[in-house]
């Protein structure tokens, strides 16, 4: 549920915004997440319909197709679902999901998004991790992440070590430096065996 929060596709009970004094956020991005993430902590009870009854429709000028800075509203926005858990003491509880809906959207859902940006580079995926190593320093032993059979755990790393290997790479062309070459494999090994 939480890979895919969009607020479209799903019903809601009005109590739950109203008696938890929930508002969707004036954000073009992630204020589905915002919003998904702090009732998941306060329902009790979640239902799937299995029925299509919604027509959704893409739209080329919409924020899923905008890649412009908006798309770092991510960052806000899971900050907000983390403030909603400690203002409600639910951080404890939650901290493990919070911590993956911070890995998750940050890495695979921004990165992607980010990625089409013409001025997309190796420290675009730096500023992700340095928010994310920041909130959570040890991000990388999240439990989803070491199950090696898990969808998530494989795109990021890919992702990382994709974008690992591209900033190396930008180093070891500018400056042609051998000790750099034989870092870049080194770093490269390491990640790989991340995998």
């Amino acid at each position: 549920l939480i890979r895919f929060p969009a607020a479209w596709n799903k019903l809601y009970k009005t109590s739950l915004f109203k008696d938890n004094h929930i508002e969707f956020p004036n954000k073009r991005v992630g204020e589905d997440l915002s919003v998904f993430g702090r009732l998941l902590m306060i329902t009790d009870k979640i239902s799937v319909v299995e029925k299509s009854l919604y027509n959704y429709i893409q739209s080329p000028t919409s924020s899923t197709h905008t890649y412009d800075d908006s798309q770092y509203d991510t960052f806000e926005m899971t900050e907000s679902i983390e403030n909603f858990a400690k203002e409600r003491n639910l951080f404890d509880e939650f901290h493990s999901k919070l911590e993956f809906i911070n890995i998750y959207h940050i890495f695979v859902a921004t990165a992607y998004r980010l990625s089409f940006r013409p001025d997309f580079s190796a420290d675009t995926i730096r500023i992700l991790d340095e928010y994310v190593s920041e909130k959570y320093p040890n991000w990388y032993k999240h439990v989803v992440l070491k199950q090696s059979n898990s969808w998530t755990c494989k795109r990021i790393s890919f992702l990382l070590t994709s974008f690992l290997w591209y900033y190396i790479s930008c180093f070891c062309s500018i400056y042609q430096n051998t000790q750099l070459i034989l870092i870049k494999d080194t770093l490269l090994t390491f990640a790989l065996s991340m995998l």
